[in-house]
């Protein structure tokens, strides 16, 4: 979890807006080159703002270094993705949606890699 203040409307909506986005980008068709390959595209989580009219969008490709160019090509699309989350979400307003690298699984590897060297070096 990105933020331990998150109230359970918040959760709930950015869960909604992830797998939202989710199905928007496994059966979207892009212009751009660099959103070619969304079947290889994790929407791993969803940040709410506290007014719920801003969502960051946590996104992770297994076994790509090219994640940097689709995360700014899914921010270039973001209008387009909006208006189809719009169309999706049964609520008063549809929220902004920034696209962000998920870093968590490279922290995650960066913490296992110190560990182990610990052990072995001790």
């Amino acid at each position: 979890m990105k933020h331990a203040r998150t109230g359970p409307r918040r959760l709930r909506m950015g869960e909604t807006v992830r797998h939202a986005t989710a199905g928007i980008l496994a059966r979207a068709a892009f212009r751009d080159p660099d959103l070619q390959a969304m079947e290889m595209v994790t929407v791993s989580e969803v940040v709410m703002s506290p007014d719920l009219k801003r969502a960051t969008a946590f996104i992770s490709m297994l076994g790509r270094d090219d994640i940097d160019d689709t995360v700014a090509a899914l921010n270039r699309a973001a209008g387009h993705i909006r208006g189809e989350l719009g169309r999706m979400l049964e609520s008063k307003f549809t929220p902004i949606v920034e696209f962000r690298r998920d870093r968590s699984f490279d922290e995650a590897e960066r913490v296992e890699t110190l560990i182990r060297q610990n052990r072995h070096g001790a």
